[in-house]
């Protein structure tokens, strides 16, 4: 897929089954807003590369999320591991 997945395709993957998510999001490179700052950026806006998607899952509250292990541009291209809700991606591309 060498489209890019804007914010409305993103919150569509929020009702598609586990594979569906993994096929979209895997390798992708990321915009990610966070829901308040983050120590990296203080705006909270952040971009990642997704390396691995080890599981897609539903919170307490309802919200989808994934736990993956990313490349995080803000932080050096260190490699960690992250819980991203689904609704916090604004764009991803290849």
């Amino acid at each position: 897929m060498n489209d890019i997945l804007t914010k409305e395709s993103l919150t569509a993957l929020l009702r598609s089954k586990k594979d569906e998510v993994v096929a979209a999001l895997n390798g992708k490179n990321v915009v990610y807003c966070n829901e308040g700052a983050s120590s990296v950026k203080p705006n909270g806006i952040r971009s990642f590369t997704i390396k691995d998607i080890e599981a897609v899952n539903t919170g307490k509250a309802g919200r989808t999320y994934i736990t993956a292990l990313v490349e995080d541009h803000n932080d050096n291209d260190r490699l960690k591991y992250r819980s991203l809700h689904l609704a916090g991606f604004e764009l991803a591309w290849e």
